[in-house]
């Protein structure tokens, strides 16, 4: 038995890999678990909603107060728009990684934007680094103003008389604001977010005893504080 490269996997992990077609969920399960294991400083989102609500990204991991954001291509899916598909994610997260399995070509892979780091989930269960992610130099101010809520907009701007505006009116108002501004306050707003999901996720599985219905924990609305 191969043990997975990053470590950190015990027995039952492989067998549970094994023994399924690699579905989105069960690879995710086992990611967030390495994440948690190797970086316990670092936040974790799961199914987050970018790019004004249109795009999700599998797993977010804020760490170091930058953003990781991993794309989990399983035995389920298929790599139709991925160009496209991660292409937004180039323009919001400061790292992104496509996780994938042997079904895929590593050839075709390797064709994508250098900045996309590639992971190979085999079917043994060992996963492989093909490429670090490089840092994204494409970010846009329209796509971080997307995680930000009306009123933390509001403040953003910090003018009177702005209440009545819509958020849409807002994030044009603050398009004019330096990027490193609009930058930190997102990754504010995101911290806070998921490291209050993230402490309950850790009270009721230690990051150790993690199901699939448990990264419904992990599944936060921007918008408000309930859970979608």
């Amino acid at each position: 038995m191969r043990w997975a490269v990053w470590g950190g996997f015990d027995l039952c992990d492989i067998i549970f890999l094994r023994e399924v077609i690699m579905k989105a969920n069960q690879i995710k399960v086992l990611f967030i678990k390495w994440l948690l294991k190797n970086n316990p400083n670092s936040i974790i989102g799961n199914e987050v909603l970018f790019s004004n609500n249109l795009c999700r990204t599998d797993i977010l991991q804020i760490i170091n107060n930058k953003t990781v954001a991993y794309e989990i291509k399983s035995d389920s899916d298929n790599l139709d728009c991925i160009n496209e598909q991660l292409n937004n994610y180039l323009k919001t997260f400061d790292y992104t990684y496509l996780v994938f399995t042997e079904k895929y070509s590593l050839n075709k892979l390797e064709t994508l934007d250098s900045c996309i780091g590639l992971y190979l989930i085999e079917q043994s269960g060992y996963i492989k680094q093909i490429r670090r992610a490089k840092l994204s130099k494409n970010i846009t101010k329209s796509n971080l103003l997307c995680f930000i809520p009306k009123k933390e907009l509001i403040e953003l701007i910090d003018k009177k008389g702005l209440s009545g505006k819509s958020v849409f009116e807002l994030r044009l108002i603050c398009e004019k604001l330096a990027f490193k501004k609009i930058k930190q306050k997102s990754i504010d707003i995101l911290n806070n977010r998921y490291s209050k999901l993230l402490n309950l996720f850790l009270y009721d599985t230690e990051g150790e005893n993690i199901t699939i219905d448990d990264l419904t924990s992990l599944t936060g609305n921007l918008y408000t504080d309930e859970l979608r």
